[in-house]
């Protein structure tokens, strides 16, 4: 396995690792280009934030099941879990074509 492979993200149109990973950690929603074929690609921006909603949602919940039932797990735990959840959406989130009009 190359470190391309994990370093850039799968193109839909060419089918090649050419999108960059961190598509969305530093700029919400960002615009993203394929750095083989040029074409332009982003997140749908509701879906993006109903997952980050869902996420912190249920890894609240389970965190408080969790404190209440059996034992008292750390904070940071949760802050950890949280970060790599949202990081594995955005690798393999489904990107929509982005047209120059929008």
């Amino acid at each position: 396995m190359h470190f391309k492979n994990i370093k850039y993200s799968k193109c839909p149109y060419c089918k090649t690792h050419g999108l960059p990973f961190y598509k969305t950690s530093y700029k919400y929603n960002p615009v993203i280009t394929c750095r083989l074929c040029g074409k332009s690609f982003k997140v749908n921006r509701a879906l993006s934030m109903t997952i980050l909603i869902s996420i912190v949602i249920l890894l609240g919940v389970t965190y408080q099941l969790i404190n209440k039932y059996w034992f008292d797990m750390p904070s940071w735990i949760i802050y950890s879990l949280c970060i790599v959840f949202w990081l594995v959406f955005q690798y393999f989130s489904p990107l929509e074509e982005h047209d120059e009009n929008d």
